[in-house]
């Protein structure tokens, strides 16, 4: 991700490409899921709530998971438990 720790916006044309990067190429949406829902769980994420619409999972919360204890971003609370670190 361009300027990870940078707060400046971006746009993500390439969904796909970016979730299989962090997860790997051959995990479903369920499997990706449940992982991330899992790790979120574990750090003290919750509530969080799970939607599908059409063949897209959603995952939210009200907690601002990508939020770090210095306030910069951080993919550090998705990545932690699911082997793409």
């Amino acid at each position: 991700m361009p300027n990870e720790g940078s707060l400046d916006p971006y746009v993500i044309t390439d969904q796909l490409s970016v979730i299989r990067r962090a997860f790997g190429p051959k995990m479903s949406g369920r499997q990706i899921l449940t992982l991330l829902a899992r790790d979120l769980i574990v750090v003290g994420i919750f509530p969080i709530h799970i939607d599908r619409i059409a063949r897209w999972w959603l995952i939210s919360s009200p907690k601002d998971w990508l939020l770090a204890p210095d306030g910069s971003e951080s993919m550090q609370n998705v990545t932690r438990g699911s082997g793409a670190e």
